[in-house]
């Protein structure tokens, strides 16, 4: 009875080992030819992260796409238009790609598909052409092209695709180098390098200088604003002196300082009616700058001398004149 149940006993616990090993010996594989053991409970994290329960197939479909296929679906994927083995890229003139095999290239040539890409040209007249890759150069030897040099007036340049040209275009860029040009009276103009010679002949300069000096009136705007700039020294020297009369007419009471303080007031004033009347002299078609770069002009808003806009130098003489003036009461 013993031997009977030991017997038992040892079946029993060699089916059990048995079962055991069984579920820790399911074999997995990878796609680059690994395998592992792995217990039954694992399988679908290994699953998860790549691995399979059988040998699998690298499969080609013809649009470029790759996809490992376990054994026993490989013909499943070929009776939907995959293949178990490498394909071959041809092209078609309107840019699409089509893989097949490799013993299949030939045919596809002989119907127009190229085993290189196509890439389109461009001619002059509008006209587009898709060539093989190969022969891209010897279009553009007679004058076809793939790409346009944009140029900005700045000087930059950007190589842009052909059918992107009229966008560029459209936000100040052009299609042959230009430079600028400028007249007396002030404008500016872009105009391209070729055509420069065209623009000199009718009166335009190549630069801001050039034009400035051209303006026949341009030497009788530079001294007029050497004469403010005299004017505007002169002014300080007349506040500085101003002030101490004042100070000296409070100090002392003396109504002789203030008589001088009310002189250098007349005498900053008469710098005013210098400005006024070499202004009013200088009465011309166009409105005269205050800087070299002709940018700041300087504005007339009546036929009156008395109403001209002296900008930046008369700006500051008044300034002072007001400063004192009002600072001491005297206006």
């Amino acid at each position: 009875m013993k031997r009977m149940v030991s017997l038992v006993l040892s079946v029993l616990l060699l089916l059990s080992m048995s079962s055991f090993a069984l579920a820790a010996n399911v074999t997995m594989y990878a796609a680059d030819g690994r395998t592992i053991s792995v217990a039954s409970k694992d399988v679908e994290a290994y699953k998860a992260v790549g691995w399979y329960t059988e040998p699998v197939v690298l499969m080609y479909a013809q649009d470029g796409r790759t996809l490992y296929v376990e054994k026993s679906r490989v013909e499943a994927h070929k009776a939907v238009g995959w293949f178990d083995q490498p394909l071959t890229p041809v092209y078609a003139p309107d840019g699409r790609t089509l893989y097949v095999l490799s013993k299949d290239v030939e045919a596809y040539k002989a119907v127009g598909w190229s085993a290189e890409p196509f890439v389109t040209v461009y001619a002059a007249d509008g006209r587009t052409l898709a060539v093989k890759q190969s022969d891209v150069e010897a279009y553009k030897a007679v004058g076809w092209f793939t790409t346009v040099t944009m140029y900005a007036p700045d000087g930059r340049t950007r190589e842009v695709n052909y059918p992107d040209v009229q966008s560029w275009i459209n936000v100040g860029w052009y299609t042959a180098p230009v430079t600028t040009v400028y007249a007396a009276d002030g404008r500016s103009m872009i105009v391209y390098t070729s055509d420069l010679q065209l623009h000199r002949a009718s009166g335009w300069y190549s630069s801001k200088q050039e034009a400035i000096a051209a303006d026949p009136s341009s030497a009788e705007i530079v001294q007029i604003l050497k004469d403010c700039e005299r004017y505007v020294n002169l002014a300080s020297i007349a506040g500085s002196v101003l002030k101490k009369n004042i100070d000296l007419y409070h100090m002392s009471g003396k109504s002789s300082y203030l008589v001088n303080a009310i002189k250098e007031v007349d005498r900053i004033d008469g710098y005013f009616a210098e400005i006024r009347k070499k202004t009013a002299s200088c009465r011309m078609l166009y409105p005269f700058y205050l800087d070299a770069d002709r940018t700041r002009p300087i504005v007339t808003s009546s036929s009156t001398a008395s109403a001209y806009t002296y900008g930046t130098y008369a700006e500051r003489i008044q300034t002072t004149y007001d400063y004192y003036c009002k600072r001491y009461g005297l206006k």
